[in-house]
């Protein structure tokens, strides 16, 4: 990511303070270098703390709709991303949707008893998360359980392809 900054914008000094909104842009990107790349390019017309602060909020706004410096696939990596939800299973899908609104990190645990579900069936589709790349081990601490999360450009594009409450209300 130093590399994108130092090619998009040569003239931003690597203070403290830039390296640190940096270091949380490429966390809220979950570190993707598509992601990367794509969020650098808005140091064009945003401030590393502003971008950060997107970067927070809204990531999914920074990868989409940009035009890549190189060929992608049609769609870019919201669609790449949004097509790996379409081909889960219902029950991963769901539980995806569970594990987004959890406090992080998670156990497969707390996973299991927050969706209601058997443990081994979570854990089985706790491992399909794992091994499609939507959710990430997180570090855990010598001795203690295992912790996961879910990426954080997943958590976005799944929340915005929740249903209002007002329209889920209309529905009913």
């Amino acid at each position: 990511m130093l590399s994108y900054v130092s090619h998009m914008r040569p003239d931003l000094l690597l203070t403290d303070a830039v390296v640190a909104s940096v270091a949380g842009i490429c966390h809220h990107m979950d570190g993707i270098p598509q992601a990367l790349e794509a969020a650098a390019s808005w140091l064009l017309l945003y401030s590393p703390d502003q971008l950060l602060g997107t970067a927070r909020t809204a990531p999914l706004t920074l990868v989409d709709g940009v035009v890549p410096a190189s060929e992608r696939p049609e769609g870019g990596l919201g669609a790449t991303l949004g097509a790996a939800l379409d081909e889960l299973e219902p029950e991963a899908a769901e539980l995806l949707t569970v594990l987004a609104g959890l406090p992080e990190p998670w156990t497969v645990d707390a996973a299991a008893r927050a969706a209601g579900r058997p443990l081994a069936d979570t854990a089985r589709d706790v491992h399909g998360l794992l091994l499609r790349g939507l959710i990430r081990q997180h570090t855990p601490e010598p001795d203690g359980p295992v912790g996961f999360t879910v990426l954080n450009l997943i958590r976005a594009l799944a929340a915005s392809r929740r249903p209002s409450p007002a329209l889920t209300a209309a529905a009913s």
